[in-house]
């Protein structure tokens, strides 16, 4: 009976623990500008990025952590992964390993620590939005799901399993907004994601070192250097960064969502009203060679009006 009137509401997650319904929402959270002398991003630091880090936010990381005086940064590509351009103005000491296989992560950080004396922080980066990783519900099968299981929860369960023994200062996961606002073709993805995150929150509570979880949205800059806006709760590379290492630096563990906007109303946006829609990143029709076609009866017009709400584009014929 419960369970039949949740399935009325408007909340999409719900938990029932005993006589108490807990509902999953999200709060903005004010950050400090800067700590005088942070402990886990400290001066002379050592800090290793494990996996896709030419497709993730290694570089993003990999750059900020380029500029804090002194530091040294190891990087762990996955095999298959690309390689990536070094940062300037850092020491960078690369090795390839399967980071699914917790044996071999465990003995690339033993490299690690033997050569610089310590790890301060490690940072998983794991692949955005490919042809592998999305597909409409119609047209997924079991390619997808694996593609997301070997690239997103499997390094996080080797990596819990190859810090064992080690001791570390803190870990930081990259996750993804799909896992709160969802997508178009991002079932597979943001389930992969999903269940990255709870493995994590698990280690969270039970680590001797602090995880952290932030979930990502990037806008992305196309050839000619015009931005090109994914979502309208996307940031920039540089505000991603800038929160990451506040966060890192306050000393907070946990999960964290980075994104322009109100999260709670954008989960709901099917309450939203229409100008909130068009304030969180509508555009208008784009000059198309094809003429304008009106919708012509009530079908047409309601599927013109999910199309436009899924893209974000009024003006669809």
């Amino acid at each position: 009976e419960w369970l039949r009137d949740e399935l009325d509401g408007s909340e999409r997650i719900v938990a029932r623990r005993g006589t108490h319904r807990w509902t999953l929402d999200y709060i903005a959270e004010p950050l400090p500008e800067r700590v005088a002398k942070p402990s886990r991003l400290r001066r002379d630091g050592v800090f290793v990025i494990v996996g896709n880090i030419a497709e993730g936010l290694g570089r993003i990381w990999s750059d900020g952590l380029a500029a804090i005086p002194e530091s040294r940064l190891a990087w762990l590509h996955d095999i298959g992964a690309p390689d990536c351009p070094l940062p300037e103005n850092i020491e960078v000491d690369q090795q390839r390993v399967d980071c699914a296989d917790p044996a071999a992560l465990s003995a690339a950080l033993s490299k690690i620590a033997e050569r610089w004396g310590r790890i301060d922080g490690i940072f998983l980066s794991i692949s955005l939005i490919n042809q592998e990783a999305i597909a409409p519900l119609a047209l997924m099968d079991g390619s997808h799901w694996a593609f997301n299981r070997r690239s997103k929860v499997e390094p996080v369960h080797a990596l819990a399993e190859a810090l064992q023994g080690h001791k570390i200062g803190f870990c930081c996961i990259q996750s993804s907004l799909s896992t709160i606002v969802g997508g178009f073709g991002l079932g597979a993805y943001a389930a992969g994601y999903r269940e990255a995150e709870a493995l994590a929150a698990v280690q969270s509570r039970d680590a001797s070192c602090p995880w952290l979880v932030v979930n990502y949205a990037l806008n992305h800059s196309a050839d000619d250097g015009e931005r090109v806006c994914c979502m309208p709760f996307a940031v920039e590379a540089d505000v991603a960064w800038d929160v990451t290492r506040r966060l890192i630096e306050t000393g907070w563990d946990g999960q964290f969502a980075i994104a322009h906007g109100e999260l709670d109303r954008l989960r709901n946006r099917v309450e939203a009203p229409q100008d909130a829609l068009v304030e969180a990143g509508r555009h208008a029709r784009p000059n198309l060679p094809a003429s304008y076609v009106t919708p012509r009866n009530e079908v047409e017009t309601t599927v013109v009006g999910i199309l436009e709400e899924l893209l974000g584009i009024d003006g669809i014929g």
